[in-house]
């Protein structure tokens, strides 16, 4: 059973700033409503193809990278999904590089996130190609030990913004 979906993976990422620098023609509520939804189809959607377990989930809910080969997958998938992998299963700067610029308006909140880009490439130049999964796990370990180097906020205070309650 969960107990709760955090918004997660790339809104971990982006959520703050993407709400702080929507597009001003867009409405902030269904913004925030198609936003949800993707990221709970996408959730779905990777917990079934990788096999994810209760508790990768759980560390996953918790901003914890799961060690697991099915919480791994988990990641990896998410990213892929998002665009931060790509096809190829290689880590994909440019398609990030292209994605920002329809979410962020700020120019120092797109030079932040270049900056932290930048800088997770290169934790990642050693993976060994084909390791999907793992790309994915220290893709994520790198976002979150070096975001708030940036200035840049990982996880969504979940009191201040809510989390959806639901059972299987």
């Amino acid at each position: 059973m969960k107990t709760f979906l955090i918004l997660s993976l790339i809104l971990n990422f982006y959520f703050f700033q993407l709400i702080e620098s929507a597009p001003p023609e867009q409405d902030i509520e269904s913004y925030l409503k198609y936003l949800s939804t993707r990221v709970e189809e996408v959730r779905d959607k990777c917990e079934e193809e990788s096999g994810a377990t209760y508790d990768d989930l759980e560390a996953l809910d918790e901003g914890k990278i799961p060690e697991t080969e099915t919480g791994k997958c988990m990641i990896a998938c998410e990213f892929m999904e998002y665009g931060i992998i790509n096809e190829n299963h290689k880590y994909d700067k440019d398609g990030i590089y292209d994605m920002l610029p329809k979410y962020l308006r700020e120019d120092k909140a797109l030079d932040n996130f270049r900056k932290l880009t930048d800088r997770c490439e290169k934790a990642v130049e050693k993976v060994e190609e084909g390791d999907v999964c793992e790309l994915a796990r220290k893709l994520k370990l790198c976002f979150q030990q070096h975001a708030s180097e940036f200035g840049i906020k990982m996880f969504m205070d979940v009191e201040n913004f809510g989390y959806i309650d639901y059972k299987k």
